[in-house]
């Protein structure tokens, strides 16, 4: 083993082979913490060596210390199966040449919740105590006979190490991204005809998230590979450059033709029938797409032989998306039949669950929609089970809506708690139980300062007659940093109602620096502006406003129109009142009687007066 600060799994490694091995060798390359103690507790030898960022180093550092025939390397956040141990007793006796074996390790992940996230590849961890087998490659490296840049040959073995570093919490706490990245791209540097560095690139980059720069490495390791005959890693690094390629830059065509090459090299492959299945389907190519995903499934029966696999693939990931299809062609039923097919594989599996809660309210199976996402919030009680469950439960049942707001509120992120109790005081007024008052103190506690909470506690004081509340609401707001486009807003117009234009103005300019299409900080500005005597300005920031929200329309049309008459531009003026006319009825028939008055169109007027009379 090669170790550093690793006391938080290292126990539980020892503990699964100390008595399946007859020593244990640990070099550590800088701990601080109580990783070599945990070690000397098992009777590990412990060498320290100063880390060199060069992983194959350091394992050669380890192996050259091994008195025994056989070598078997673990990392300290794996572990040995309990099943794997009779067969690794087993093969110690062994005879050893030149030929090292393979071990299937099983990487639980928790991506999907409710899942059993089981990702497993095939590494050679077993291999003969042989100076002429050392470790080659600076990162995700390998044993390799007489220094050969490939991997020693290896034979099939029964042995299963499981790997618990992939869960979410592990790859923030273990975030190792620059240090992996300095070392790969350095091996880039030195050797860039060496299609493994490229692959080692294109995922290190792909995890990270710089999908545009995954691609280009991929690519050049197929370029590589295609000239020289493709390695064991190769189907696997398509597979995600066609991912890439559909999910993060927009090119499921270009996705398609890789996904079809890693399905050429590797035809009993899930992940490269899956990747092109999810081309196919984005492409609205969905009957194509079905046949990728039933051979995905079908690939299930061969996981054990493929370098890397996504063993849910064939478990339920594939089912989920041919449901998906049928959902695109608007066949729930079919859809249903699916989702139901992947639950049968995964019944806790958190998609699958909230598809099938959607295929059956589209059904009209409202009570089976909401029994589904009732027990899925039961079950898992995170923020998506909540959301889905809230929404729901607000589209059907507004009186449940409130009740599960008060249950599960509390576990969503501020944003998303904020929103329910917002809408619990909504339900209660529209319901008559109450003007929702508590929901939205709860609301401002947690975002305290939020125009989507003030303005409503506001109207309930007003209602009220509480002055001193609505006094006391905005002096806290004041003191609070405005953050949304509402809250802009909010404050605009209430220093406008104070006769506060300059502020209002300001205010409204600030917000509009966050979000300048926000149509109600436009009429805001404009508003300042004409009170300000800046009517070119007022008429500046209604002409900026490009989509009209309909509680706006009536505002910015009878402030157009005055803006308008004041420059002369009559005809202009007039085409506004006319078309505000519709929506403001006697209110807007007064102004534009007013409007023809002063232009001396007294028939006009008097016309205009008539029929909204009628």
């Amino acid at each position: 083993m090669i170790v550093r600060d690793e006391e938080q799994f290292l126990e539980r490694c020892l503990a699964s082979v100390h008595d399946a091995v007859d020593e244990i060798i640990v070099v550590d390359t800088g701990s601080k913490d109580r990783t070599i103690e945990i070690a000397r507790n098992f009777g590990a030898l412990v060498q320290e060596r100063e880390w060199r960022n060069d992983f194959g180093w350091a394992r050669n550092e380890a192996i050259q210390l091994a008195k025994h025939r056989w070598i078997l390397q673990l990392d300290a956040d794996e572990e040995l199966l309990e099943e794997s141990k009779a067969a690794l007793r087993q093969i110690k006796n062994a005879r050893a040449h030149l030929t090292g074996l393979w071990v299937r390790c099983i990487n639980h992940a928790d991506q999907y919740l409710g899942g059993e996230g089981t990702i497993s590849h095939t590494v050679p961890r077993i291999f003969p105590n042989s100076e002429r087998i050392r470790y080659f490659g600076a990162i995700h490296e390998f044993p390799s006979l007489d220094g050969a840049t490939t991997t020693l040959a290896c034979l099939s073995s029964p042995v299963k190490i499981v790997h618990h570093g992939y869960t979410s919490n592990m790859m923030r706490d273990r975030s190792k991204y620059e240090r992996n990245l300095a070392i790969i791209e350095a091996s880039v540097e030195k050797e860039p005809d060496d299609d493994f560095n490229w692959y080692n690139l294109g995922m290190t980059t792909y995890i990270a998230g710089d999908y545009a720069r995954a691609v280009d490495a991929m690519e050049r390791m197929w370029s590589i590979s295609s000239k020289r005959g493709a390695r064991p890693f190769v189907p696997n690094g398509l597979t995600v450059l066609a991912d890439a390629l559909t999910d993060h830059l927009n090119d499921p065509e270009k996705a398609l033709g890789y996904a079809r090459e890693a399905v050429r090299l590797s035809p009993r492959y899930a992940n490269a029938h899956f990747s092109a299945g999810r081309a196919l389907e984005t492409l609205k190519r969905y009957e194509e797409a079905r046949e990728m995903f039933f051979a995905a499934i079908e690939d299930g029966k061969h996981v054990d032989k493929q370098f890397v696999v996504d063993e849910d693939v064939p478990r339920w990931k594939a089912h989920n998306m041919i449901g998906g299809t049928y959902t695109a062609q608007g066949d729930d039923v079919q859809a249903l039949q699916w989702f139901d097919m992947g639950l049968k594989n995964s019944p806790k599996v958190q998609p699958l669950r909230i598809n099938r809660a959607s295929s059956l309210e589209r059904l009209g199976r409202i009570d089976e929609a909401a029994d589904t996402l009732r027990a899925l919030c039961e079950d898992l009680g995170d923020e998506q089970s909540v959301l889905h469950y809230v929404n729901f439960l607000l589209r059907h049942r507004q009186a449940e809506a409130v009740r599960a707001i008060d249950k599960y509120h509390a576990v969503c992120s501020t944003e998303a708690a904020v929103a329910q109790l917002v809408a619990a005081a909504a339900i209660c007024q529209r319901l008559n139980r109450g003007d929702g008052e508590s929901y939205l103190v709860k609301a401002a506690q947690l975002s305290p300062g939020s125009a989507e909470i003030l303005g409503p506690l506001e109207q309930i004081y007003s209602k009220r007659g509480n002055n001193a509340a609505i006094a006391a609401l905005r002096a806290a707001e004041a003191s609070i940093e405005p953050k949304s486009a509402t809250d802009f807003s909010r404050r605009s117009q209430i220093a406008a109602s104070q006769g506060d234009f300059p502020r209002a103005l300001s205010l409204a300019q600030a917000g509009l620096e966050k979000a300048p299409a926000d149509a109600m900080l436009r009429y805001s500005a404009a508003l300042a502006c004409a009170n300000l005597g800046r009517k070119d300005d007022a008429l500046a920031n209604l002409d900026g406003i490009v989509e009209l929200p309909a509680d706006l329309q009536l505002h910015v049309l009878l402030m157009r129109a005055s803006l308008l008459e004041s420059f002369g531009r009559v005809d202009e003026a007039e085409a506004a009142l006319r078309a505000a006319l519709p929506i403001g009825g006697k209110r807007v028939a007064v102004e534009l009687g007013g409007f023809y008055m002063r232009a001396g169109r007294f028939a006009d007027a008097q016309r205009v007066a008539e029929e909204a009379l009628a």
